[in-house]
């Protein structure tokens, strides 16, 4: 979370009552930023570093095939938005629950109470 927090993503607060904030718009930040935030440059094979990072790249065929790979990654990180991501899990977890809750009724309708219960107590 440090690295997130000197990025810029988050602001942090110390003490009892602190945590996190974030301090971006999550609908503009991409997940591509929030993964070169915390691992650096995405780099899926050295080669594809800039500079004389391999002295074989001007000569290895397969060199062009790793640019696209490294374009198409890049591309799709930076598509996705982590407020996207966010109510993506949210949609998911609540069709999970519902899910749970369905196949709980019907075998013993008494232990609903429990499953929502348990949903509760298991988020971070």
């Amino acid at each position: 979370m440090q690295r997130l927090v000197h990025a810029g993503f988050f602001a942090s607060q110390r003490g009892n009552g602190g945590g996190f904030c974030l301090r971006v718009d999550r609908d503009k930040t991409s997940l591509l930023e929030v993964i070169e935030a915390m691992e650096g440059p995405t780099h899926r094979n050295v080669c594809l570093a800039t500079g004389a990072s391999c002295e074989r790249k001007s000569w290895r065929a397969v060199h062009p095939v790793w640019l696209r790979v490294q374009a198409t990654l890049r591309d799709v990180l930076a598509s996705v938005s982590i407020g996207q991501l966010s109510r993506d899990t949210a949609v998911s977890r609540s069709k999970q629950l519902q899910l749970v809750i369905t196949e709980t009724a019907e075998l013993d309708p008494g232990a609903l109470e429990v499953v929502a219960n348990k949903e509760k107590c298991s988020q971070v």
